[in-house]
């Protein structure tokens, strides 16, 4: 686990008074199914989440690429800001693929006005393994540390429409030891924009992902069980 937790401390001033029930309508799916392409590539994700009590639950994500992840979630209500604290685990399609990749992450969101949320998310994380040296017979073992930034808005534009903007913003380092220490550090920026539409509880969605590069593209559908 990534040895920095960083505290995010969020002042707004919420209008309605049932803001943190609609935070929590708006937020919280059980249950999605996704349809994604990026880069000529495509694979279905499939997330679900089961309330524990009113302030845990456990959630997973699995996708036909491999990549998994699984963890608990604990909220918490700060004045008007609804917050989550969650500890997962991550593994399959990522650098160090046969380890478990412990992270921890704060979400936060609040209303700006009736129909308008903002939404932060903080995730940091670690990862070891022992690697094989692609062009040396000799093994070396690797450090990977993740830290993933992203800020947002939703916008309620109906009772059936929804508009989001996130910007995300992922670093990582990557440390290889043998004989001495060679460090690596990489950073990713992307945009995503997202339109969803709230169907009697069905929830379909488009998301459009830009990097300045590629664009993926992403169909869903959330619904609660």
């Amino acid at each position: 686990m990534y040895w920095l937790l960083s505290l995010l401390i969020i002042v707004v001033n919420l209008a309605p008074a049932h803001a943190t029930d609609s935070i929590l309508d708006t937020i919280n799916d059980t249950l999605s199914l996704s349809f994604s392409y990026d880069n000529g590539e495509s694979y279905t994700t499939l997330d679900a989440s089961y309330d524990l009590t009113d302030s845990w639950r456990i959630f997973g994500e699995m996708d036909t690429l491999g990549y998994w992840e699984t963890g608990v979630g604990y909220n918490f209500i700060l004045g008007e800001v609804y917050n989550e604290i969650s500890i997962k685990g991550l593994g399959g399609n990522n650098y160090l693929s046969d380890t478990i990749n412990p992270s921890i992450g704060l979400f936060s969101a609040g209303f700006i006005t009736n129909e308008l949320i903002w939404m932060t998310n903080f995730d940091i994380g670690y990862a070891k393994a022992n690697r094989q040296d692609e062009n040396l017979p000799i093994e070396m073992d690797l450090e990977k540390y993740t830290v993933d930034k992203m800020v947002g808005i939703h916008h309620d534009t109906t009772e059936w429409l929804g508009l989001s903007y996130m910007f995300n913003h992922d670093s990582s380092k990557i440390k290889s030891h043998f004989m001495n220490t060679k460090t690596s550090t990489g950073h990713y920026t992307y945009h995503e924009l997202v339109v969803t539409l709230n169907i009697k509880g069905w929830k379909p969605s488009f998301t459009l992902t830009l990097d300045g590069e590629s664009v993926k593209t992403e169909i869903g559908l959330s619904f609660d069980f």
